[in-house]
């Protein structure tokens, strides 16, 4: 499993897209909020400049049940900042 984590970036594990996001890992990438959206076909991940943009959008996955990583511990979703790691265990 390998992405270009760059500025930050929300990591998605393919399989919780399939089982989650509706359409899978094709509408994921097509509902991308920018053109950053790539994948190694075991991970996704979505880059952001800043910190809050990436928040934001994790909590729009809430919605088709994924679980914000800054509330609840996940092995699905993840936020990484490029020079320092994750921002959420």
């Amino acid at each position: 499993m390998a992405i270009l984590i760059d500025a930050v970036t929300v990591v998605v594990t393919i399989p919780s897209l399939n089982e989650h996001y509706p359409g899978g890992l094709d509408a994921f990438t097509q509902h991308a909020p920018n053109g950053t959206c790539r994948s190694d076909g075991a991970i996704a991940g979505i880059s952001f400049m800043v910190p809050a943009d990436a928040w934001l959008f994790v909590r729009s996955l809430t919605r088709h049940g994924f679980v914000d990583p800054s509330t609840t511990r996940s092995s699905d979703v993840g936020v990484v900042e490029q020079h320092t790691g994750f921002l959420a265990p």
